[in-house]
Order: C-alpha cells, then structure tokens, then sequence
C-alpha cells in the first residue's frame, strides 16, 4: 500500500523514466505515430492550450504589485541562471559533447516552472500569488527570450542558428505556443465551473502530453544515446546538482539583503532556482533540424528537473524549521 502511495506521488518522475527507455528501445513505434512530425506538433499546441485553458487570471493578477519582487525572479530565472552556466561551463572540464553543453545553456534561459514551485512555495508559506503572476510573464516571456538567450550563448559550441532560422523558430514558437496558450484562455471564460472542477485532471493531461514529447525527442536520438556516453557525464550530473544548491542560497542571501520579507523570500528562492520541464516541447521545436541531437540535448533537463522537486522537499523543511525556531 505504501509503495502504490509513493509511486501515485512519484508519478512524473517515474513517467519521465518510463519515457526515456520507451523511446530508447522503441523508436520503430514512435516513427509510426509521429509520420512528418504530425503527433509531436499536435502535442506541443494542446499542451500549451490547456495551460491557457485552466490559468485562474484572478490569482495571476493579485500577485501583480510586487514589482521588486518580481524583477528579482526573473534577474535570476534570465539573467543569473545564463551567466552562471556560461562561466562554469566554459571553464569547469565537464564535457566535450556538444549536444550535452548545447543541453546545459538551453537549461540556463528556460523559465521557472509552471506548477512545483508554486506548490512548494505554498508548503513553505511563502507568496503564492506572487509566484503565479511570475510564472506566467516568466513562461510567456521565455519564448522569445530562450532562443535569443540560447542563440547568443552556443557560440561557443558551434551551434549557433543563422538569423533566418532563428526567425523560423520564434515564428514556430507563436504559432504553436502563443496562440494556441492565448486561445484557451479566451475560452476559459465560458468553461470556468467546469474547469475549476476539473483543473487535476487538465494537470495530469499536461503532464502526459510532456511526458510522450519526451518519448518521442528520445525515439529520434535512439542511435546517438550510448551508455558509454551516459557513464562519461557524472561530472555534468555533479555540476548540476550542486548548482541548484548554489544558486539557491545566493537568491536567498539576495533577497534577504534587499529586505524582502520572509514570505517574499521563500518566493524568491523557489522561483528563481527552479527550470521547466515544459521546456523539453520548446527544445523539441528549437533542434526540428536535429532529431539525431534532440535526445543529446534533453539529458541536463531530465537530470535537473527530478533533482530540483527532490531538493526543494529539503528546502521546504528549512524554511518550516526556520519558522519554528522564531
């Protein structure tokens, strides 16, 4: 019973698992469902319209005042985040793999993520509402910004789009993120009873349209996938598991030092730390060109996103104890 318990709260972490050795040992299948890319694109668009369908726009405007608070967050979700990465990676011997460094400044200019730090802000008590006004402009904003972001800091990994593809790839992004997100929050206001009753299960659909994209990017990289080159990136895993920490801490010694209150706090450092898994349907669209890389590029994100819902539970505790204590 407590196994069934745990996996029931673990679900998208064992799905992710599920979807990377699905994808690995079943690419045949996935070239059947997804024939010229048909089924990836219909994911991408109805994933991002049922984000618009249920965002509760009450909640998103009452976080809307704190303006301090909200520039802090994004500093550190677009600016912090990028310029740390590119340091570090640069200079730290992590890894000569292109499509692995490639992963890692794309998992720098990602937004915040769309639901857990909210939640876990929540659990800690700190400003929800400010926290969902932030992720919207954050995951809205991160369409453009994460391409210009991603396009200016590969240069150094031979990776960089010509202007005209970038321009092809944010036109992509408007029409199958932008537009469909728009759309269901048009329509939002004529379902609103049903949706607030149904918001879980609109959840879980979400979380199962990134979980097949997942599936999908890794069918079309089966080849490039070794476990040889899996074995070679602990110290890609290492850099990336004491990186959230880091940066954890510095957003929170930052926001402390601006006189930010405790709850504004808490915000801060869930918000600013933490990256989206929603992010693999933007890459997915951002290396079209590149199936045989996709995989590649997904491994920091799918390493990341399991370790910062992980980490977060330990920094829930602080803030609580921290409370406690006085």
């Amino acid at each position: 019973m407590q196994i069934l318990s745990s996996i029931k709260k673990n679900w998208l972490i064992i799905g992710i698992f599920v979807a990377v050795i699905c994808g690995y040992y079943f690419p045949e299948f996935a070239k059947i469902i997804n024939k010229d890319r048909m089924f990836s694109t219909f994911l991408v668009i109805f994933l991002f319209f049922i984000q618009g369908f249920i965002l509760q726009k009450e909640k998103v405007f009452s976080g809307i005042k704190n303006l301090k608070l909200h520039v802090t967050m994004l500093f550190f979700t677009f600016i912090f985040y990028p310029l740390y990465f590119f340091i570090f990676v640069n200079i730290l011997p992590l890894t000569d793999n292109e499509g692995v460094i490639a992963g890692l400044f794309i998992l720098a200019c990602l937004p915040t993520t769309i639901a857990s730090c909210a939640v876990f802000t929540s659990l800690a008590g700190g400003n929800t509402s400010g926290v969902i006004f932030n992720t919207v402009i954050s995951n809205t904003a991160g369409v453009f910004i994460t391409p210009l972001l991603f396009s200016f800091m590969v240069t150094t990994a031979a990776l960089v789009l010509p202007l005209s593809m970038l321009s092809e790839v944010l036109v992509g992004l408007v029409i199958r993120i932008i537009i469909p997100m728009a759309l269901g929050m048009i329509l939002r206001n004529f379902f609103i009873e049903f949706i607030d009753k149904n918001r879980k299960k609109f959840s879980t659909a979400s979380s199962i349209a990134i979980l097949c994209i997942l599936f999908l990017a890794f069918a079309e990289s089966s080849n490039y996938i070794t476990s040889d080159l899996v074995a070679t990136l602990y110290p890609v895993f290492i850099f990336l598991a004491v990186s959230y920490f880091i940066i954890s801490f510095i957003i929170y010694k930052t926001a402390s030092l601006l006189g930010f209150p405790e709850e504004d706090i808490i915000a801060s450092v869930f918000t600013g730390a933490q990256k989206t898994l929603a992010g693999a349907p933007l890459i997915t669209l951002f290396f079209k060109d590149s199936p045989h890389m996709l995989g590649i590029v997904l491994i920091p994100l799918l390493f990341f996103h399991p370790w910062q819902l992980f980490s977060s539970t330990f920094i829930v505790k602080y803030f609580l104890r921290k409370k406690e204590s006085g």
